[in-house]
């Protein structure tokens, strides 16, 4: 790993799982907004990407475990037997850009609230 993407990691918040008021803390500490944040920075990073859906002739670069883990439409495309889980790129016919971007930009993280899309 290059020094440019330690760079880029952020530390995980420090937040005991618990509840204050009683005093009752279970020793864990939440990591969920840490590895949100993080598994939302893959979205078109060709770091560490090993599938690229083109749609109307834009390439996609993704990660098939995160599409696997949250749909189970790609779960069988890319680890189903289908003939899409051997090819390292996907063409997706009759498929829009924009919808496209919205679906896996939510599918790895990457959109929080509402449609907040900015073309990348």
């Amino acid at each position: 790993m290059s020094d440019s993407h330690l760079a880029t990691l952020r530390l995980p918040p420090f937040g005991l799982i618990g509840n204050a008021d009683g005093g009752s803390y279970s020793g864990e500490i939440d990591h969920t907004g840490f590895l949100s944040d993080n598994i939302g920075s893959l979205f078109l990073n060709t770091d560490f990407s090993d599938v690229v859906f083109v749609v109307d002739g834009e390439k996609f670069p993704a990660h098939k475990v995160l599409l696997a883990a949250r749909s189970e439409y790609f779960r069988a495309m890319l680890y189903g037997g289908l003939k899409e889980s051997d090819e390292g790129e996907i063409v997706l016919e009759e498929t829009n850009v924009f919808a496209f971007r919205i679906l896996l930009r939510a599918m790895e993280g990457e959109v929080k609230s509402g449609l907040e899309v900015n073309k990348r």
